[in-house]
């Protein structure tokens, strides 16, 4: 808090001078909103790729200088069997001594809290009244009688709909279900879990007023009998097993696929248990999600850290296990040139294509500027001249080119028939542009914006503000190194 506050009063202190006059305000105004119309010729260098013309001593020049460009990951081909724990459940066996063990290790897990059904009858001293003692005195007095019909014979459902103000029990007869200790608060519970079953309390006051409580039923508390519990001790265990029998599963699977010779023979000495689920994969890189040792971060890390014909520890998973073994490995390596001819030719075809395209597009912008006509330049060179239409600003991106003039202020800056002085590359797309028409912004829109834009322009005002005193600050800070503690 102390460092936020003294935070808080530097930045006062350092800001305290930043101000928008009205002037500033009708400058961004008429700055943002200023439309302008660009004629513009485009020259492509996808026009020009198909004439650029690569040899393969290039192209091999190419590749030996751009190796890492090409650079083909690491992959392999493997085998590997899953035994999912759900399967290998069902074989699970166990002896009633082990279910017996099972359950006096693990009584903990089988004890039940003690546990009521009942009903209760609530009622609230005015929470308005102007004497409060006065009010809660009537509030006991009227419980008193109703607890005096109830112990007439009165009964207890229909009392409680009549009088309760609880509003969550009282339609249901004051019924509040099941529930164990902890759940109420602390004065009701001490009354209600003495109770027997049928016992109907005295009066009980809590902090939400005075309470009648019948217990209509009660559960014991304490260790349920094995009895009972024998169904989920057999499913713990025989999770509990299922593991160590898929890991047995698999290592004897492995011992019958480390003498197969060939992808058919692993196939057919896996196929000789049907709890276990055998796959091939082709080639696949780390990235390959198509494949499900990759996708597995586990899986794959022991499936990329072998070397070719290991197997792999058995890697546990949530829903099972894995055994993979290793058929074959091709390591990172940059590929043949016969491989990537075709690739790295469309490469430099595209570079040529797009440097060409911008050195054309200065030359015809340098004939514009000194004075030839544009359209007359377009036709000659066989391009068109176009259009962007009006736009400003604040529209972020120049119609029909994509271009983003957030960051390119001469756009609006030109005088019309003013050249834009460099020409504009664009996703390889090069453009010459130049003002063709201009729409100033209409004041009468300046007072329904005016308060935004002051609050954006002082906010920008206050950034250079304190930008500039921190740049001050840094100037004039000295720093020395200790390299004895270095």
């Amino acid at each position: 808090i102390e460092a936020d506050l003294l935070t808080a009063k530097i930045r006062e202190k350092v800001l305290k001078d930043v101000a928008v006059t009205d002037q500033e305000l009708k400058d961004r105004f008429f700055r943002e909103n200023r439309k302008v119309d660009l004629s513009f010729v485009v020259i492509d260098g996808q026009s020009l790729k198909k004439t650029a013309a690569v040899t393969d001593e290039e192209a091999r020049e190419y590749l030996k200088k751009n190796a890492s460009d090409f650079m083909v990951p690491p992959k392999i081909k493997a085998f590997y069997a899953f035994a999912g724990y759900e399967s290998m459940a069902s074989r699970a066996k166990f002896t009633e001594d082990e279910i017996k063990s099972y359950y006096e290790a693990n009584k903990k897990r089988f004890e039940t809290q003690a546990s009521i059904k009942a009903r209760h009858i609530l009622l609230r001293p005015d929470p308005n009244a102007a004497d409060k003692e006065k009010a809660k005195a009537e509030t006991r007095e009227k419980i008193t009688s109703i607890l005096a019909k109830v112990k007439a014979g009165g009964k207890f459902a229909d009392l409680a709909k009549a009088h309760s103000q609880d509003p969550g029990s009282a339609r249901q007869g004051g019924d509040l279900g099941w529930f164990q200790q902890g759940v109420m608060i602390k004065a009701f519970e001490d009354a209600a879990f003495v109770l027997n079953k049928g016992d109907v309390s005295g009066v009980i006051e809590t902090e939400f007023g005075f309470h009648i409580i019948k217990v209509e039923d009660k559960k014991e508390g304490g260790a349920m009998p094995l009895k009972d519990v024998g169904p989920s001790i057999k499913q713990a265990l025989a999770g509990d097993k299922a593991k160590t029998l898929a890991r047995e599963a698999l290592m004897a699977l492995d011992a019958k696929v480390s003498q197969a010779k060939t992808p058919e023979e692993m196939k057919k000495a896996a196929s000789s248990d049907k709890a276990l689920k055998p796959s091939f994969t082709g080639f696949f890189s780390e990235d390959d999600m198509s494949v499900e040792l990759a996708r597995n971060e586990l899986l794959r890390g022991a499936a990329f850290s072998l070397a070719q014909g290991q197997a792999s520890r058995i890697v546990d998973t949530e829903d099972g296990a894995y055994l993979v073994r290793l058929i074959e490995r091709k390591d990172a390596h940059v590929p043949e040139f016969a491989e990537v001819a075709s690739e790295v030719k469309e490469i430099i075809a595209e570079e040529r294509a797009v440097k060409e395209s911008e050195t054309r597009a200065r030359a015809l912008l340098e004939r514009a500027k000194k004075g030839e006509d544009l359209s007359a330049i377009a036709k000659a060179e066989k391009l068109k001249v176009e259009q962007s239409g009006y736009f400003s600003r604040t529209e972020g991106f120049m119609p029909r080119t994509g271009i983003f003039v957030g960051d390119r202020e001469g756009f609006f800056e030109l005088a019309p028939g003013d050249y834009f002085p460099e020409v504009v590359s664009h996703n390889g797309r090069h453009f010459i542009f130049r003002l063709s028409g201009v729409k100033e912004a209409d004041e009468a829109f300046f007072e329904p914006r005016k308060d935004e834009i002051k609050a954006r322009l002082l906010a920008e005002k206050q950034d250079q503000a304190l930008g500039s005193w921190l740049k001050g600050l840094r100037e004039k800070t000295k720093i020395t190194i200790n390299e004895k503690a270095l």
